[in-house]
């Protein structure tokens, strides 16, 4: 439920079937800008549809929904503020990947 409601609020997409039918890999490429799982840590995880996470038997599942849901609080805008930069009156973050829900070492 965290996965989907945090894709569907970083799509400011109302409809769940939309976000149901895309892979992990197309939604963290849209939400965070970069693949699922860059170094396959969970296999082939990330060609599976949001849609079909709870009713999937994929043997990382568990460890990704378990590191996803330790790294949610640490990617939060009260985290990110050491991140932040300001050049010319805007505000821009670097944000090391390993921050990412799903990225951590």
């Amino acid at each position: 439920d965290n996965l989907k409601t945090m894709t569907m609020n970083a799509l400011g997409e109302q409809n769940e079937e939309v976000v149901n039918t895309k892979t992990l890999d197309e939604l963290w490429t849209v939400v965070f800008g970069f693949p699922f799982d860059l170094d396959r840590h969970y296999g082939d995880l990330h060609a599976e549809k949001l849609g079909n996470i709870e009713k999937s038997k994929h043997s990382k599942l568990d460890d990704f929904i378990s590191q996803f849901n330790k790294s949610i609080p640490r990617f939060s805008m009260n985290n990110l503020m050491e991140d932040q930069f300001k050049m010319h009156n805007s505000i821009y973050y670097w944000v090391q990947l390993d921050k990412f829900p799903g990225n951590a070492n």
